[in-house]
């Protein structure tokens, strides 16, 4: 599925364990969808901005 599909989509859940994936968080793209909702973990969190998460919780 395209990043434009996805963001296209009524709702959007991303689940993102494992620290392998932080470099992959695509929590800034997401903040600009109406209803997204990002499940991070500790390890997968670690990369990511703390405003960024902030916009989430």
């Amino acid at each position: 599925m395209s990043l434009h599909a996805i963001l296209r989509s009524r709702t959007i859940l991303c689940a993102v364990p494992h620290a392998a994936k932080a470099a992959a968080v695509p929590a800034t793209v997401l903040e600009t969808h109406a209803d997204a909702t990002v499940h991070l973990d500790a390890a997968s969190a670690s990369l990511t901005d703390p405003a960024v998460i902030a916009i989430f919780k």
